[in-house]
């Protein structure tokens, strides 16, 4: 069962960068040219909310019941923030998971909520790149001390 919900967190992620990455720069091209928000931004804007929720429910199962990492690192929590690698995954991961969700959340409800096309679309943009960022920091990339690959089979 650990196999199949890291399977799926990790293709899902990928998905969330797609989502958030294409949300970001339709606002972005959006505020350059003053176009109307339109259907396909709603669209992407509830995809990132939902991808969002998926992400976490994954991210949950794996954190309190499935990854042996993270049992490790709670067993004794103390050693674990000696170490790059479990305190990664025990604090850090779900930190910075945790702030993305956040952000995509606000951008949504700000981009749902603003009066006037322009107004949408600067929240998504400034709301969604925040969300971007700390989904692209929260990723464990192959370069870094406790990578993942890239994509996980």
């Amino acid at each position: 069962m650990y196999e199949t919900v890291l399977f799926m967190h990790s293709w899902l992620r990928w998905l969330l960068v797609l989502i958030a990455t294409a949300l970001f720069s339709r606002s972005l091209f959006a505020l350059i040219r003053s176009s109307t928000y339109n259907r396909a931004d709603q669209l992407f804007a509830k995809l990132l909310f939902h991808a969002l929720n998926a992400q976490l429910v994954l991210g949950l199962l794996l954190y309190g019941i499935f990854s042996p990492i993270t049992r490790a690192a709670l067993s004794d929590i103390g050693l674990a923030m000696q170490n790059s690698v479990l305190r990664f995954f025990a604090i850090e991961h779900q930190f910075a998971a945790l702030l993305a969700i956040g952000l995509g959340h606000i951008a949504v409800a700000k981009g749902k909520r603003a009066e006037g096309d322009r107004a949408k679309h600067r929240a998504l943009f400034k709301w969604g790149g925040f969300c971007l960022l700390w989904i692209l920091i929260a990723v464990p990339w192959p370069f870094m001390r406790y990578a993942r690959p890239l994509f996980f089979w």
